[in-house]
């Protein structure tokens, strides 16, 4: 049995239980080799250099998925919103090595088509418009829509722009995405 809390209403159950589950690790694996395949737009070095990985050190995979993120962001400035980056992982048990190949498939580049504003009553779209670095009829660019979003929060008319109030429609057979922005207006007084 658990001791009891001393606040009435924060009391802990009489019976407590403790579980115990066993974790059974494994071999420990290195880096054997590593290989990055099917980079058209960037330089397959430039996207090497973006994985933190050392040959003859510990695998980390936390690494490795943080760094495919890193360059699907790095695609996505130059418009590529498809573009995917698959780890192919081949052990060597003898000596216990890991060989990684990187293949990246880039996907369809994508242009802006429309950028829409919801939510926006009192202030006019041009207002907002003149914030945005990315352009209609230009290439999409990820970061460059993360700095305009930040720049509308400067603004101050609003409340804060999260990530889930703006959403890039993309539309695949035409190559092209809108951006859509909704915003709520603050009150003036």
């Amino acid at each position: 049995e658990g001791p009891r809390g001393m606040l009435i209403g924060f009391r802990k159950t009489k019976q407590q239980y403790y579980i115990t589950i066993p974790i059974e690790e494994g071999e420990q694996f290195r880096y054997g080799s590593f290989e990055v395949e099917g980079a058209g737009t960037f330089d397959p070095e430039v996207i090497r250099r973006g994985y933190p990985v050392q040959i003859g050190a510990v695998v980390n995979y936390t690494a490795l998925k943080e760094a495919n993120e890193d360059i699907k962001k790095l695609y996505s400035t130059r418009g590529f919103l498809d573009m995917d980056a698959i780890p192919v992982m081949t052990p060597n048990m003898d000596d216990k090595t890991l060989d990684v190949t990187i293949t990246i498939v880039e996907g369809k580049q994508y242009i802006v088509d429309k950028i829409e504003f919801m939510g926006n009553t009192r202030t006019r779209d041009k207002v907002l418009r003149r914030e945005m670095f990315i352009e209609e009829q230009q290439p999409f660019n990820g970061t460059l829509l993360e700095h305009s979003i930040t720049r509308l929060n400067q603004l101050g008319f609003f409340e804060r722009i999260e990530e889930e109030d703006y959403e890039v429609v993309k539309k695949p057979d035409e190559g092209s995405a809108d951006v859509v922005v909704t915003v709520t207006e603050r009150s003036m007084q």
